[in-house]
């Protein structure tokens, strides 16, 4: 704790600051007078003689900045939550372009006020309409066939094609010594595959019974309906 200052140097402080005396100029002030005094003992004292206002030789309050009006209003609430109500939402970059606000406010709109928390849509085959209207028709068809646990004798399968490579049991790479003494003088190569591998095709399927074995469709073959 720094010692009490006497109230001849009290004085000569506020005197100087009245003067518009800075703290570092009423330093070196007094140092010429032969009195030491810290930077905290100074501004302790100014901040009791002001009652609590920070600068030095003066009473006037400090001046603020002023703050930026928020675009977080009820109006542009109201328009970013149409915006992401939709099933097919813009993205941010665009409600930021239409409503005229940072991306920074329209995620906090989205995710705090709002509450809302962006979510993948799970992937499904696209039907076109065609396809549609067959499965509208075939629907009740289907479900007249399986009703009656005729299920247990269907059978579905699929066939896929799995390309072989060309390694043949070769790795593509070697182990060499560090010490360049030691190493191969020719190294091995590796084989590219070529631009069209070789492919082969195989089906399974499975019922109520369980799952089929897996079967090797010969080269060549051309899978029709009957084949099939």
């Amino acid at each position: 704790m720094s010692p009490p200052v006497s109230p001849e140097v009290k004085g000569q402080i506020l005197s100087l600051g009245a003067l518009k005396f800075s703290q570092s100029m009423i330093i070196k002030e007094l140092g010429k007078r032969n009195i030491k005094v810290s930077v905290g003992t100074v501004s302790r004292l100014f901040k009791n003689h002001n009652n609590g206002t920070a600068n030095p030789g003066t009473s006037d309050p400090p001046v603020r900045k002023k703050r930026r009006p928020t675009v977080c209003t009820p109006q542009i609430v109201k328009k970013v939550k149409k915006f992401i109500e939709s099933d097919n939402p813009p993205t941010q970059i665009e409600i930021r372009r239409r409503v005229g606000a940072s991306a920074t406010s329209i995620n906090r709109m989205i995710h705090k006020v709002l509450n809302e928390r962006k979510t993948k849509k799970p992937k499904v085959h696209h039907l076109t309409e065609r396809m549609i209207s067959q499965r509208r028709a075939r629907a009740l068809n289907f479900f007249n066939l399986i009703n009656n646990e005729s299920f247990k004798d269907i059978l579905t399968m699929d066939e896929a094609m799995l390309p072989l490579d060309y390694m043949n049991g070769k790795r593509d790479f070697f182990y060499e010594s560090k010490n360049p003494k030691e190493r191969r003088k020719v190294k091995p190569l590796g084989s590219k595959a070529p631009s069209h591998p070789q492919q082969r095709m195989f089906a399974a399927g499975y019922d109520l019974r369980g799952q089929t074995r897996l079967y090797v469709i010969p080269a060549k073959t051309k899978v029709n309906a009957e084949f099939f």
